[in-house]
């Protein structure tokens, strides 16, 4: 009679498809942009009943944006995750320890998504690693989690997703560019992580 096989544990995280990444930014700029939507009517509403003309707008929304911005990044800072993130259990991590990754690089990793965000998932949907940009810059990688697991989950692995060259109506990732954008060279002979140079075979010695 056989012993029983021990059941492997499943990894405590899983990649997460282009896919996933799209529906969780896009159900976050939903949020937001309905937060907003929200604020903004309730202000001009309030303004109207109070016989004004709308122009003492400009200083809530000086007010209201910057800290709807705050609020956001805080929680994403401090979860790993937003309303998308939660909906379909993705989580955003720094890749040197697998936790959330902070206030002040959620600031960032929002400015330059917000920013960029139709290019950036025009761009991973063509690399090679479907990896958005924003998170190569932030140092900073969607996972998906396993329903027992919380954060952190231990150091993970970085996705360097190349852009891509048009060339001709085709598309051809392309390593260099890649370097050229992100600052990553190749260490030259004698830096340190540099490969130790190749020896030449030596011919046999007569005995």
């Amino acid at each position: 009679m056989r012993p029983p096989t021990p059941q492997q544990t499943p990894p405590p995280w899983q990649p997460v498809k282009l896919a996933d990444k799209a529906a969780v930014i896009l159900i976050d700029l939903a949020v937001v942009l309905g937060l907003m939507w929200c604020c903004m009517s309730g202000l001009i509403v309030a303004m109207m009943g109070a016989g004004g003309d709308g122009g003492g707008l400009v200083v809530p929304l000086m007010i209201g944006l910057p800290v709807l911005a705050i609020v956001d990044a805080a929680v994403l800072g401090s979860t790993g995750c937003y309303v998308g993130g939660a909906i379909r259990r993705v989580h955003l991590v720094d890749v040197r320890t697998g936790g959330p990754i902070g206030f002040f690089k959620a600031l960032l990793f929002n400015l330059i998504l917000g920013t960029i965000v139709v290019v950036d998932l025009g761009l991973s949907a063509v690399s090679v690693n479907r990896e958005l940009l924003t998170c190569q810059i932030t140092g900073t990688r969607y996972i998906k989690l396993r329903e027992d697991v919380s954060l952190p989950v231990g150091p993970v692995d970085r996705l360097k997703g190349m852009p891509v060259n048009v060339h001709w109506g085709e598309v051809i990732p392309t390593q260099e560019i890649g370097d050229a954008i992100l600052g990553r060279h190749d260490p030259q002979p004698g830096q340190p992580g540099a490969a130790p140079p190749e020896t030449p075979p030596q011919p046999p010695t007569a005995r």
